[in-house]
């Protein structure tokens, strides 16, 4: 059995309410980009393919959720760093 170490963060308000989950959820980044995938994959939000991953276009509810007034796409790469403003680490656990 593999056991992994992971962070645990809980997530902002805004973060909770885009992803309908109870405010003050605590979740893991893989978690939550996984969440976010689905409601990409949800609202057919369009994606290309290049050498930094998939990257998808901004429709208003990520704008918000990634603060993006001046940029109109995210990336798997940077997809991470460009939520940490909604994480507040609460520990490593291992699974």
């Amino acid at each position: 059995m593999n056991t992994t170490e992971q962070a645990v963060y809980r997530i902002s308000d805004n973060l909770a309410l885009f992803l309908n989950k109870p405010l003050g959820s605590i979740m893991s980044i893989k978690t939550i980009h996984m969440e976010i995938r689905k409601y990409i994959k949800k609202n057919n939000i369009k994606k290309t393919f290049g050498k930094w991953g998939t990257t998808y276009e901004l429709d208003d509810n990520l704008k918000k959720i990634f603060e993006s007034e001046y940029h109109d796409h995210i990336n798997d790469f940077n997809m991470p760093s460009r939520l940490v403003h909604h994480l507040i680490l609460i520990t490593n656990h291992t699974n």
